[in-house]
């Protein structure tokens, strides 16, 4: 059987409130929803922003 693959990821802002980690089932896509949510264009059709999960709110 194979067994999944995880690669550390780190992701830093300067509005984060607090500092933990993130769910474990982070994708390539969810690393791009996150990143475009951060600076508030259109969010791609799939993955999830972890901005939330991250402690970050928008202004």
């Amino acid at each position: 059987y194979a067994l999944p693959i995880y690669i550390p990821l780190l992701m830093f802002s300067p509005k984060s409130k607090d500092y933990h980690e993130l769910s474990q089932d982070t994708t390539f896509s969810s690393i791009g929803v996150t990143i475009a949510d951060n600076f508030n264009v259109e969010l791609p059709k799939y993955g999830k922003s972890y901005l939330k999960e991250m402690g970050v709110e928008h202004q």
